[in-house]
Protein backbone atom coordinates (compact mmCIF):
# COMPACT_ATOMS: atom_id res chain seq x y z
CA UNK A 1 0.00 0.00 0.00
CA UNK A 2 2.77 2.35 0.82
CA UNK A 3 4.49 1.48 -2.46
CA UNK A 4 1.38 2.35 -4.49
CA UNK A 5 0.95 5.63 -2.74
CA UNK A 6 4.57 6.52 -3.45
CA UNK A 7 4.17 5.73 -7.12
CA UNK A 8 1.01 7.83 -7.36
CA UNK A 9 2.80 10.81 -5.89
CA UNK A 10 5.68 10.40 -8.30
CA UNK A 11 3.38 10.54 -11.42
CA UNK A 12 1.53 13.77 -10.47
CA UNK A 13 3.42 16.87 -11.88
CA UNK A 14 3.96 19.75 -9.62
CA UNK A 15 2.49 23.17 -10.22
CA UNK A 16 5.96 24.59 -10.51
CA UNK A 17 6.77 22.32 -13.44
CA UNK A 18 3.65 23.32 -15.42
CA UNK A 19 4.37 26.99 -15.05
CA UNK A 20 7.85 26.45 -16.29
CA UNK A 21 6.71 24.86 -19.45
CA UNK A 22 4.27 27.68 -20.17
CA UNK A 23 7.02 30.16 -19.70
CA UNK A 24 9.19 28.32 -22.12
CA UNK A 25 6.47 28.29 -24.79
CA UNK A 26 5.77 31.97 -24.32
CA UNK A 27 9.42 32.75 -24.46
CA UNK A 28 9.75 30.86 -27.71
CA UNK A 29 6.70 32.65 -29.21
CA UNK A 30 7.93 36.01 -28.08
CA UNK A 31 11.34 35.29 -29.43
CA UNK A 32 9.87 34.32 -32.78
CA UNK A 33 7.76 37.46 -32.82
CA UNK A 34 10.71 39.60 -31.88
CA UNK A 35 12.83 37.99 -34.53
CA UNK A 36 10.02 38.45 -37.07
CA UNK A 37 9.52 42.07 -35.99
CA UNK A 38 13.22 42.81 -36.15
CA UNK A 39 13.58 41.09 -39.50
CA UNK A 40 10.52 42.97 -40.76
CA UNK A 41 11.89 46.23 -39.49
CA UNK A 42 15.12 45.71 -41.38
CA UNK A 43 13.27 44.38 -44.45
CA UNK A 44 10.87 47.30 -44.72
CA UNK A 45 13.73 49.66 -44.27
CA UNK A 46 14.46 48.98 -47.98
CA UNK A 47 11.10 47.62 -49.20
CA UNK A 48 7.62 49.09 -49.45
CA UNK A 49 4.94 48.11 -46.97
CA UNK A 50 2.26 45.68 -48.00
CA UNK A 51 -0.84 47.13 -49.72
CA UNK A 52 1.17 50.02 -51.15
CA UNK A 53 0.52 51.39 -54.66
CA UNK A 54 2.16 54.13 -56.69
CA UNK A 55 0.05 55.41 -59.58
CA UNK A 56 -2.04 52.27 -59.34
CA UNK A 57 0.96 49.95 -59.49
CA UNK A 58 1.24 47.44 -56.65
CA UNK A 59 4.69 47.96 -55.17
CA UNK A 60 4.18 45.86 -52.05
CA UNK A 61 7.51 44.42 -50.91
CA UNK A 62 9.35 46.03 -53.83
CA UNK A 63 12.68 47.78 -53.56
CA UNK A 64 13.17 51.27 -54.96
CA UNK A 65 15.03 49.90 -57.98
CA UNK A 66 12.22 47.50 -58.75
CA UNK A 67 9.67 50.27 -58.40
CA UNK A 68 11.61 52.56 -60.73
CA UNK A 69 11.58 49.81 -63.35
CA UNK A 70 7.83 49.28 -62.92
CA UNK A 71 7.10 53.02 -63.16
CA UNK A 72 9.27 53.38 -66.23
CA UNK A 73 7.50 50.49 -67.93
CA UNK A 74 4.13 52.00 -67.04
CA UNK A 75 5.04 55.42 -68.42
CA UNK A 76 6.22 53.89 -71.69
CA UNK A 77 2.94 52.03 -72.14
CA UNK A 78 0.58 54.71 -70.78
CA UNK A 79 -1.78 56.36 -73.29
CA UNK A 80 -4.46 59.03 -73.09
CA UNK A 81 -7.38 59.12 -75.54
CA UNK A 82 -9.01 62.40 -76.55
CA UNK A 83 -12.63 62.29 -77.73
CA UNK A 84 -13.74 65.39 -79.65
CA UNK A 85 -17.17 66.89 -80.22
CA UNK A 86 -17.46 65.43 -83.71
CA UNK A 87 -16.96 61.93 -82.32
CA UNK A 88 -13.39 61.53 -83.56
CA UNK A 89 -10.69 60.26 -81.22
CA UNK A 90 -6.95 60.71 -80.91
CA UNK A 91 -4.67 58.53 -78.80
CA UNK A 92 -1.64 60.21 -77.28
CA UNK A 93 1.24 57.92 -76.30
CA UNK A 94 4.79 58.01 -74.97
CA UNK A 95 6.02 59.48 -78.25
CA UNK A 96 3.85 62.51 -77.59
CA UNK A 97 4.54 62.88 -73.87
CA UNK A 98 8.18 61.67 -73.81
CA UNK A 99 7.89 60.94 -70.07
CA UNK A 100 10.89 60.62 -67.76
CA UNK A 101 11.33 60.15 -64.04
CA UNK A 102 12.98 63.39 -63.21
CA UNK A 103 14.00 62.41 -59.65
CA UNK A 104 14.37 58.66 -59.17
CA UNK A 105 15.35 59.28 -55.57
CA UNK A 106 11.71 60.04 -54.80
CA UNK A 107 11.12 56.32 -54.40
CA UNK A 108 13.82 56.16 -51.77
CA UNK A 109 12.18 59.13 -50.10
CA UNK A 110 8.91 57.23 -49.93
CA UNK A 111 10.69 54.33 -48.28
CA UNK A 112 12.61 56.65 -45.97
CA UNK A 113 9.33 58.20 -44.92
CA UNK A 114 8.08 54.78 -43.83
CA UNK A 115 8.61 53.93 -40.17
CA UNK A 116 9.85 50.43 -40.85
CA UNK A 117 9.48 49.46 -37.19
CA UNK A 118 5.73 50.01 -37.52
CA UNK A 119 5.45 47.62 -40.40
CA UNK A 120 3.07 45.34 -38.57
CA UNK A 121 0.62 48.23 -38.12
CA UNK A 122 0.50 48.76 -41.90
CA UNK A 123 -0.36 45.20 -42.80
CA UNK A 124 -4.02 45.93 -43.30
CA UNK A 125 -3.88 49.60 -44.32
CA UNK A 126 -3.82 50.76 -47.92
CA UNK A 127 -1.14 53.23 -48.92
CA UNK A 128 -1.79 54.99 -52.22
CA UNK A 129 1.15 57.13 -53.28
CA UNK A 130 1.50 59.50 -56.28
CA UNK A 131 4.56 60.00 -58.41
CA UNK A 132 3.09 63.03 -60.18
CA UNK A 133 5.57 65.50 -58.84
CA UNK A 134 8.42 63.29 -59.91
CA UNK A 135 7.46 62.56 -63.52
CA UNK A 136 8.50 65.01 -66.24
CA UNK A 137 7.02 65.26 -69.74
CA UNK A 138 8.24 67.14 -72.79
CA UNK A 139 5.66 69.92 -72.67
CA UNK A 140 6.86 71.62 -75.85
CA UNK A 141 6.56 68.39 -77.79
CA UNK A 142 3.11 67.71 -76.34
CA UNK A 143 1.91 71.25 -77.12
CA UNK A 144 3.15 70.94 -80.69
CA UNK A 145 1.37 67.60 -81.07
CA UNK A 146 -1.93 68.97 -79.81
CA UNK A 147 -1.68 72.08 -81.97
CA UNK A 148 -1.04 69.93 -85.04
CA UNK A 149 -4.22 67.89 -84.59
CA UNK A 150 -6.85 68.48 -87.24
CA UNK A 151 -9.46 68.61 -84.49
CA UNK A 152 -7.80 71.66 -82.90
CA UNK A 153 -7.83 73.67 -86.12
CA UNK A 154 -11.53 74.46 -86.12
CA UNK A 155 -12.66 77.56 -88.02
CA UNK A 156 -16.28 77.76 -86.89
CA UNK A 157 -16.47 80.10 -83.93
CA UNK A 158 -19.30 79.68 -81.44
CA UNK A 159 -22.37 81.79 -82.14
CA UNK A 160 -24.24 83.62 -79.42
CA UNK A 161 -27.93 82.99 -78.95
CA UNK A 162 -30.01 85.79 -80.43
CA UNK A 163 -33.55 86.97 -81.07
CA UNK A 164 -34.75 86.63 -84.66
CA UNK A 165 -37.94 86.63 -86.70
CA UNK A 166 -38.14 83.06 -88.00
CA UNK A 167 -41.07 81.21 -89.52
CA UNK A 168 -43.51 84.04 -88.99
CA UNK A 169 -42.70 84.75 -85.36
CA UNK A 170 -39.99 86.14 -83.13
CA UNK A 171 -38.02 83.51 -81.26
CA UNK A 172 -34.75 83.00 -79.43
CA UNK A 173 -32.35 81.13 -81.70
CA UNK A 174 -30.10 78.96 -79.47
CA UNK A 175 -26.37 79.42 -79.36
CA UNK A 176 -24.15 77.14 -81.43
CA UNK A 177 -20.93 75.60 -80.20
CA UNK A 178 -18.73 75.75 -83.25
CA UNK A 179 -15.56 73.68 -83.46
CA UNK A 180 -12.86 75.96 -82.05
CA UNK A 181 -10.98 74.20 -79.25
CA UNK A 182 -9.25 76.19 -76.52
CA UNK A 183 -5.86 74.65 -77.22
CA UNK A 184 -4.13 76.12 -74.16
CA UNK A 185 -6.76 74.70 -71.80
CA UNK A 186 -6.72 71.35 -73.58
CA UNK A 187 -2.93 71.09 -73.29
CA UNK A 188 -3.05 71.95 -69.59
CA UNK A 189 -5.75 69.36 -68.90
CA UNK A 190 -3.93 66.68 -70.90
CA UNK A 191 -0.79 67.22 -68.83
CA UNK A 192 -2.72 67.12 -65.59
CA UNK A 193 -4.72 64.01 -66.42
CA UNK A 194 -1.75 62.14 -67.83
CA UNK A 195 0.31 62.71 -64.70
CA UNK A 196 -2.42 61.28 -62.47
CA UNK A 197 -2.84 58.26 -64.72
CA UNK A 198 -6.15 59.09 -66.40
CA UNK A 199 -6.68 57.31 -69.68
CA UNK A 200 -9.24 59.51 -71.48
CA UNK A 201 -10.62 63.02 -71.82
CA UNK A 202 -13.97 63.98 -73.34
CA UNK A 203 -13.10 67.36 -74.82
CA UNK A 204 -16.75 68.40 -75.18
CA UNK A 205 -17.76 67.32 -71.68
CA UNK A 206 -14.74 69.12 -70.27
CA UNK A 207 -15.97 72.41 -71.84
CA UNK A 208 -12.77 72.82 -73.81
CA UNK A 209 -14.52 74.23 -76.87
CA UNK A 210 -14.84 78.00 -77.04
CA UNK A 211 -18.21 78.83 -75.57
CA UNK A 212 -20.81 81.31 -76.76
CA UNK A 213 -20.90 84.44 -74.66
CA UNK A 214 -24.71 84.64 -74.68
CA UNK A 215 -26.77 81.53 -74.01
CA UNK A 216 -30.45 81.04 -74.84
CA UNK A 217 -31.42 81.29 -71.17
CA UNK A 218 -29.99 84.81 -70.95
CA UNK A 219 -32.51 87.07 -69.20
CA UNK A 220 -31.69 90.00 -71.48
CA UNK A 221 -32.69 87.90 -74.51
CA UNK A 222 -36.06 87.13 -72.96
CA UNK A 223 -36.57 90.85 -72.39
CA UNK A 224 -35.52 91.62 -75.96
CA UNK A 225 -37.91 88.98 -77.30
CA UNK A 226 -40.82 90.63 -75.50
CA UNK A 227 -39.84 94.05 -76.85
CA UNK A 228 -39.50 92.68 -80.38
CA UNK A 229 -42.96 91.15 -80.29
CA UNK A 230 -44.40 94.45 -79.10
CA UNK A 231 -42.54 96.96 -81.27
CA UNK A 232 -40.98 95.23 -84.27
CA UNK A 233 -43.64 93.03 -85.83
CA UNK A 234 -44.02 94.91 -89.12
CA UNK A 235 -42.75 94.49 -92.68
CA UNK A 236 -42.96 97.26 -95.26
CA UNK A 237 -41.67 96.83 -98.82
CA UNK A 238 -40.75 99.59 -101.26
CA UNK A 239 -40.08 98.62 -104.88
CA UNK A 240 -39.26 101.59 -107.12
CA UNK A 241 -38.59 99.36 -110.14
CA UNK A 242 -38.18 95.75 -111.17
CA UNK A 243 -34.51 95.70 -110.23
CA UNK A 244 -34.66 97.27 -106.79
CA UNK A 245 -36.54 96.30 -103.68
CA UNK A 246 -36.16 97.72 -100.18
CA UNK A 247 -37.70 95.82 -97.30
CA UNK A 248 -37.94 97.06 -93.76
CA UNK A 249 -38.63 93.74 -92.05
CA UNK A 250 -38.92 92.47 -88.52
CA UNK A 251 -35.25 91.58 -88.16
CA UNK A 252 -34.19 95.05 -89.31
CA UNK A 253 -36.59 96.66 -86.86
CA UNK A 254 -35.09 94.45 -84.18
CA UNK A 255 -31.78 96.29 -84.61
CA UNK A 256 -33.54 99.57 -83.86
CA UNK A 257 -34.30 98.57 -80.26
CA UNK A 258 -32.09 100.11 -77.59
CA UNK A 259 -31.44 99.46 -73.91
CA UNK A 260 -32.30 101.83 -71.12
CA UNK A 261 -30.20 102.48 -68.05
CA UNK A 262 -31.48 99.29 -66.44
CA UNK A 263 -30.59 97.14 -69.42
CA UNK A 264 -34.18 96.70 -70.58
CA UNK A 265 -34.83 96.65 -74.33
CA UNK A 266 -37.08 99.52 -75.34
CA UNK A 267 -38.46 101.42 -78.31
CA UNK A 268 -36.86 104.85 -78.23
CA UNK A 269 -39.12 107.04 -80.38
CA UNK A 270 -36.22 109.32 -81.32
CA UNK A 271 -34.07 106.41 -82.40
CA UNK A 272 -36.90 104.87 -84.43
CA UNK A 273 -37.54 108.22 -86.16
CA UNK A 274 -33.85 108.62 -87.02
CA UNK A 275 -33.59 105.03 -88.27
CA UNK A 276 -36.79 105.35 -90.30
CA UNK A 277 -35.58 108.48 -92.04
CA UNK A 278 -32.20 106.90 -92.76
CA UNK A 279 -33.95 103.84 -94.22
CA UNK A 280 -36.09 106.00 -96.49
CA UNK A 281 -33.03 107.85 -97.73
CA UNK A 282 -31.56 104.56 -98.96
CA UNK A 283 -34.09 104.43 -101.79
CA UNK A 284 -35.09 108.05 -102.48
CA UNK A 285 -32.73 108.28 -105.48
CA UNK A 286 -34.57 105.44 -107.18
CA UNK A 287 -37.81 107.41 -107.02
CA UNK A 288 -36.18 110.71 -108.01
CA UNK A 289 -37.01 111.43 -111.65
CA UNK A 290 -37.15 115.22 -111.70
CA UNK A 291 -35.39 116.55 -114.83
CA UNK A 292 -33.56 113.32 -115.56
CA UNK A 293 -32.48 112.28 -119.06
CA UNK A 294 -35.08 110.04 -120.62
CA UNK A 295 -35.05 107.72 -123.60
CA UNK A 296 -38.12 108.60 -125.62
CA UNK A 297 -39.58 107.06 -128.76
CA UNK A 298 -41.20 109.73 -130.91
CA UNK A 299 -44.38 109.40 -132.88
CA UNK A 300 -42.18 109.14 -135.97
CA UNK A 301 -40.51 106.08 -134.50
CA UNK A 302 -37.15 107.62 -133.60
CA UNK A 303 -35.61 107.09 -130.18
CA UNK A 304 -34.18 110.27 -128.72
CA UNK A 305 -32.91 111.49 -125.37
CA UNK A 306 -34.78 114.33 -123.69
CA UNK A 307 -33.35 116.02 -120.61
CA UNK A 308 -34.49 118.62 -118.13
CA UNK A 309 -37.95 119.87 -117.40
CA UNK A 310 -40.36 119.68 -114.48
CA UNK A 311 -41.73 116.21 -115.09
CA UNK A 312 -40.73 113.82 -112.37
CA UNK A 313 -41.11 113.03 -108.72
CA UNK A 314 -39.18 112.89 -105.50
CA UNK A 315 -39.90 111.44 -102.10
CA UNK A 316 -41.29 113.68 -99.41
CA UNK A 317 -38.94 112.33 -96.75
CA UNK A 318 -40.53 113.87 -93.66
CA UNK A 319 -44.05 112.94 -94.74
CA UNK A 320 -43.00 109.40 -95.57
CA UNK A 321 -41.04 109.04 -92.32
CA UNK A 322 -44.14 109.84 -90.29
CA UNK A 323 -46.22 107.41 -92.33
CA UNK A 324 -43.62 104.67 -91.96
CA UNK A 325 -43.51 105.11 -88.18
CA UNK A 326 -47.30 104.87 -88.12
CA UNK A 327 -47.25 101.59 -90.08
CA UNK A 328 -44.58 100.17 -87.76
CA UNK A 329 -46.68 101.05 -84.73
CA UNK A 330 -49.70 99.37 -86.34
CA UNK A 331 -47.59 96.24 -87.08
CA UNK A 332 -48.48 96.33 -90.77
CA UNK A 333 -47.17 94.00 -93.46
CA UNK A 334 -47.62 95.72 -96.80
CA UNK A 335 -46.15 96.97 -100.08
CA UNK A 336 -45.80 100.73 -100.03
CA UNK A 337 -45.37 103.53 -102.56
CA UNK A 338 -43.81 106.46 -100.70
CA UNK A 339 -45.31 109.92 -100.48
CA UNK A 340 -44.13 111.66 -103.66
CA UNK A 341 -44.14 115.21 -104.90
CA UNK A 342 -44.62 115.91 -108.60
CA UNK A 343 -45.82 113.81 -111.48
CA UNK A 344 -44.25 110.75 -113.01
CA UNK A 345 -45.21 107.34 -114.26
CA UNK A 346 -43.79 103.83 -114.14
CA UNK A 347 -43.50 103.13 -117.88
CA UNK A 348 -41.80 104.79 -120.81
CA UNK A 349 -38.96 106.38 -118.82
CA UNK A 350 -41.45 107.86 -116.37
CA UNK A 351 -43.55 109.47 -119.12
CA UNK A 352 -46.26 106.82 -119.19
CA UNK A 353 -48.46 106.03 -122.18
CA UNK A 354 -50.60 109.18 -122.18
CA UNK A 355 -48.83 112.43 -122.99
CA UNK A 356 -48.41 115.38 -125.33
CA UNK A 357 -45.50 115.24 -127.77
CA UNK A 358 -44.29 118.48 -129.40
CA UNK A 359 -41.64 118.30 -132.13
CA UNK A 360 -40.39 121.88 -132.02
CA UNK A 361 -38.26 121.56 -135.16
CA UNK A 362 -41.08 120.10 -137.25
CA UNK A 363 -43.75 122.23 -135.50
CA UNK A 364 -45.90 119.17 -134.91
CA UNK A 365 -48.00 118.26 -131.90
CA UNK A 366 -49.32 114.81 -131.01
CA UNK A 367 -51.75 113.71 -128.34
CA UNK A 368 -50.99 110.16 -127.24
CA UNK A 369 -53.51 108.23 -125.16
CA UNK A 370 -52.80 104.72 -123.93
CA UNK A 371 -49.92 104.50 -126.38
CA UNK A 372 -51.92 105.54 -129.44
CA UNK A 373 -52.09 108.84 -131.36
CA UNK A 374 -55.61 110.26 -130.89
CA UNK A 375 -54.86 113.71 -132.23
CA UNK A 376 -52.09 115.38 -134.23
CA UNK A 377 -51.52 118.68 -135.94
CA UNK A 378 -48.80 120.62 -137.72
CA UNK A 379 -50.65 123.89 -137.21
CA UNK A 380 -48.74 125.29 -134.28
CA UNK A 381 -46.32 128.13 -133.67
CA UNK A 382 -43.81 127.92 -130.85
CA UNK A 383 -41.35 130.43 -129.37
CA UNK A 384 -39.16 132.55 -131.60
CA UNK A 385 -36.16 130.28 -132.17
CA UNK A 386 -33.73 133.12 -132.82
CA UNK A 387 -34.39 134.78 -129.44
CA UNK A 388 -33.11 132.85 -126.38
CA UNK A 389 -35.58 134.74 -124.21
CA UNK A 390 -38.53 133.58 -126.32
CA UNK A 391 -37.37 130.22 -127.64
CA UNK A 392 -39.51 127.35 -126.33
CA UNK A 393 -37.21 125.17 -124.18
CA UNK A 394 -36.98 121.43 -124.71
CA UNK A 395 -37.56 119.03 -121.85
CA UNK A 396 -40.16 116.89 -120.16
CA UNK A 397 -42.90 118.84 -118.40
CA UNK A 398 -46.46 118.28 -117.27
CA UNK A 399 -49.67 120.28 -117.37
CA UNK A 400 -49.81 121.86 -113.96
CA UNK A 401 -52.60 124.38 -114.55
CA UNK A 402 -55.64 124.78 -116.83
CA UNK A 403 -58.00 127.70 -117.18
CA UNK A 404 -60.72 128.94 -119.48
CA UNK A 405 -60.86 132.56 -120.55
CA UNK A 406 -57.53 133.78 -119.33
CA UNK A 407 -55.64 136.96 -120.24
CA UNK A 408 -51.99 136.26 -120.97
CA UNK A 409 -49.50 138.93 -120.06
CA UNK A 410 -45.75 139.13 -120.22
CA UNK A 411 -43.48 140.26 -117.43
CA UNK A 412 -44.79 143.44 -115.84
CA UNK A 413 -42.92 146.61 -116.66
CA UNK A 414 -41.43 148.76 -113.90
CA UNK A 415 -44.17 151.33 -114.40
CA UNK A 416 -46.83 148.71 -113.78
CA UNK A 417 -47.90 148.28 -117.38
CA UNK A 418 -47.77 145.02 -119.32
CA UNK A 419 -45.84 144.43 -122.53
CA UNK A 420 -48.85 142.68 -123.94
CA UNK A 421 -52.27 141.41 -122.90
CA UNK A 422 -53.79 138.62 -124.95
CA UNK A 423 -57.11 137.01 -124.00
CA UNK A 424 -57.37 133.27 -124.76
CA UNK A 425 -60.16 130.78 -124.36
CA UNK A 426 -58.10 127.66 -123.55
CA UNK A 427 -55.02 127.88 -121.36
CA UNK A 428 -52.89 124.80 -120.51
CA UNK A 429 -49.70 125.80 -118.65
CA UNK A 430 -46.81 123.30 -118.48
CA UNK A 431 -43.57 125.28 -117.93
CA UNK A 432 -43.91 128.33 -115.77
CA UNK A 433 -45.54 130.96 -117.99
CA UNK A 434 -45.33 128.74 -121.03
CA UNK A 435 -48.38 126.77 -122.11
CA UNK A 436 -50.60 125.65 -124.96
CA UNK A 437 -53.42 128.01 -125.96
CA UNK A 438 -55.57 129.20 -128.82
CA UNK A 439 -54.20 132.11 -130.83
CA UNK A 440 -57.06 133.69 -132.75
CA UNK A 441 -54.87 136.69 -133.43
CA UNK A 442 -52.84 134.57 -135.87
CA UNK A 443 -53.98 133.85 -139.40
CA UNK A 444 -51.42 131.16 -140.21
CA UNK A 445 -49.65 128.38 -138.32
CA UNK A 446 -46.94 125.79 -138.88
CA UNK A 447 -43.98 125.66 -141.18
CA UNK A 448 -41.11 128.00 -140.35
CA UNK A 449 -43.16 130.79 -138.79
CA UNK A 450 -41.55 130.12 -135.41
CA UNK A 451 -38.15 131.11 -136.88
CA UNK A 452 -39.19 134.71 -137.70
CA UNK A 453 -42.56 135.33 -136.04
CA UNK A 454 -42.56 132.94 -133.18
CA UNK A 455 -44.41 133.32 -129.90
CA UNK A 456 -42.99 134.43 -126.55
CA UNK A 457 -42.50 130.72 -125.73
CA UNK A 458 -46.03 129.39 -125.74
CA UNK A 459 -47.46 126.85 -128.16
CA UNK A 460 -49.96 128.79 -130.25
CA UNK A 461 -52.79 126.70 -131.73
CA UNK A 462 -55.86 127.11 -133.86
CA UNK A 463 -58.94 127.69 -131.74
CA UNK A 464 -60.67 124.37 -132.57
CA UNK A 465 -57.54 122.33 -132.00
CA UNK A 466 -56.80 124.07 -128.72
CA UNK A 467 -60.33 123.15 -127.65
CA UNK A 468 -59.64 119.48 -128.37
CA UNK A 469 -56.38 119.55 -126.47
CA UNK A 470 -58.12 121.16 -123.53
CA UNK A 471 -60.44 118.17 -123.43
CA UNK A 472 -57.66 115.64 -123.86
CA UNK A 473 -55.30 116.99 -121.20
CA UNK A 474 -55.64 117.05 -117.48
CA UNK A 475 -53.49 118.16 -114.59
CA UNK A 476 -50.42 115.93 -114.62
CA UNK A 477 -50.44 115.06 -118.31
CA UNK A 478 -46.77 114.97 -119.46
CA UNK A 479 -45.68 117.36 -122.19
CA UNK A 480 -42.52 116.35 -124.10
CA UNK A 481 -40.78 119.08 -126.06
CA UNK A 482 -37.77 118.46 -128.27
CA UNK A 483 -35.96 119.81 -131.31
Amino acid sequence: METEEKMTKMKRPSKRTTKGKIMIVLTVIFSIMMITYIVGGFYFNSHFFQNTTIEGIDVSGKTSAEVITLLDDKLKSQTLTLTFGDGSTVELNAEDFKPTIKNPEFVDQFIDNQNSWLWFAELFDKNELSSGDFVAIDEANLDATIESLQQTKGDQAPQDAYVSFVGGAFTIVPETLGNVVDVAKLSALVKEQYLIGEESIDVLAADLYQQAGIKSDNSSLANKLAAAQKYCNASITYQPDSEHKFVLDQNTLLTWLTQDGSGNWIKDEGVFATKAKAFIRTFTRYYYTLGISRQFKTAAGNTITVSGGTLGQYVLVTTETNKLLEMIANQETTNRTPALFGYGYQSNSGIGDTYVEINLSAQKLYMIQNGKIVFQTDQIVTGLSSDPERKTPSGCYYVYYKQLNRVLRGTQNPDGTWPYEVPVKYWMAFNGGIGMHDATYRSSFGGKIYTYNGSHGCVNMRYSEAAKMYEYTKIGTPVICYY
